[in-house]
C-alpha cells in the first residue's frame, strides 16, 4: 500500500509482502477493507502515543513536546502520509472507516483543547477555537510538505510553533530573548536566531 497506493494494491501483493498465502491472509483479515482498517488504527494509535507523551507537562512544554513529534520524530514515516491522505479520501465512502477517522479527530481536538484551556490564549479566542486553527495548521503544513518545495521540515516546524505560541498567547512565540522566551538552543534549532521563517 504505501509503494503502489490502496486502489493498486490486490490481496495478492499484501500476501506475498506478509510472505503468506491469499487464503492464510484472509484467515486474519476477511477483505483489503480490513487490513486497511487495521493499519489506520496502528497509525493513528502511534500519532496518539506519541502527541499525548508530555500531556502532564506545563502548556508550553507540551507545544514544544508536540511540534517535535509532529515534524521530527513523529510516529508516522513520510511514506505513511499518503496512506492517511488515502484514508481521508477513503472514507467519504466508508462509514466504518470515516466513524474511526471521526473518533480519532475528536480526541486530538480533545488533547488540543485542553492545551489551550491551560494558557491564556489570544483576546477573544477559545479553548475549542484554538484547537480547530491548531489541527488545521498541522494537517495544512504537513500535506503542503509534500507539494511546496520551500515548505521543508524545518520552516514547517518553525511555523507550526510559532503559530501553536501565538494562539497560546506565550511570551516565547517571539525570538526575543529574556523571560518566557523560548530557550537559545530550542531558537537556533529551528532557524529563529537567525530571524528566518
Amino acid at each position: 500500500m504505501l509503494t503502489k497506493g490502496f486502489a493498486e494494491t490486490s490481496l495478492t501483493d499484501l500476501a506475498n509482502s506478509a510472505n503468506m498465502s491469499v487464503s492464510h491472509l484472509l484467515y486474519y483479515y476477511p477483505s483489503k477493507d480490513a487490513v486497511l482498517f487495521d493499519l489506520s488504527e496502528q497509525i493513528n494509535a502511534r500519532i496518539w502515543a506519541d502527541v499525548t507523551a508530555s500531556g502532564e507537562e506545563p502548556p508550553e512544554e507540551r507545544i514544544h513536546a508536540l511540534v517535535e513529534n509532529v515534524f521530527v520524530h513523529g510516529a508516522v514515516h513520510k511514506s505513511e502520509l499518503a496512506i492517511l491522505r488515502e484514508l481521508i479520501a477513503l472514507s467519504t465512502h466508508r462509514p466504518e472507516l470515516q466513524a474511526k477517522l471521526q473518533a480519532y479527530n475528536g480526541k486530538m481536538m480533545g488533547y488540543l483543547e485542553d492545551l489551550f484551556s491551560k494558557v491564556p490564549r489570544q483576546p477573544g479566542l477559545t479553548a475549542l477555537d484554538a484547537a480547530e486553527v491548531a489541527g488545521a495548521i498541522w494537517v495544512g503544513l504537513v500535506t503542503n510538505a509534500d507539494y511546496d518545495e520551500r515548505l521543508n521540515a524545518s520552516r514547517a516546524r518553525r511555523l507550526f510553533r510559532r503559530t501553536l505560541l501565538l494562539l497560546a498567547n506565550l511570551d516565547s512565540a517571539s525570538p526575543k530573548a529574556g523571560k518566557g522566551a523560548a530557550p537559545a538552543s530550542r531558537r537556533v534549532r529551528d532557524g529563529e536566531a537567525s530571524g528566518a521563517v
